[in-house]
């Protein structure tokens, strides 16, 4: 299983691969993925990232994570890869398998058409 994984990790454009994340990330997404990881999620979106008595981290509707008692703000893969130790790539390729990101599309297609496959998938269409 681990050499599989490690397989996927060649030959990726990691940055199309964090625009992609970007994209289809939602509050509800990353909600998902750090319960999945062990955060525990209140009813407001709200958790913590250090050892504090409140949770201090929330997350926008778009995905985005932000530590208001230090300052820190990232993305899930941000998140994986500060708090977690997962080396960035590895991190990268986690969030994207988990939001059904099919890396070797990102890999090998232009990224204009990646972005218009994503929108008519988003909007309804075949």
């Amino acid at each position: 299983m681990k050499k599989s994984f490690l397989k996927d990790l060649k030959m990726i454009s990691y940055k199309k691969l964090r625009a992609a994340i970007k994209d289809v990330s939602t509050q509800q997404s990353s909600t998902e993925i750090l319960a999945f990881v062990g955060y525990e999620i209140d009813r407001n979106y709200k958790f913590k990232l250090r050892d504090e008595n409140t949770p201090s981290v929330s997350r926008a509707t778009n995905g985005n994570i932000k530590d208001f008692g230090s300052g820190w703000s990232g993305d899930i893969v941000s998140v994986l890869h500060e708090y977690k130790d997962i080396p960035l790539g590895e991190a990268t390729v986690y969030v994207a398998k988990l939001l059904n990101i099919d890396i070797n599309n990102v890999r090998y297609q232009k990224w204009v058409a990646c972005q218009i496959l994503q929108k008519s998938v988003t909007l309804g269409h075949p």
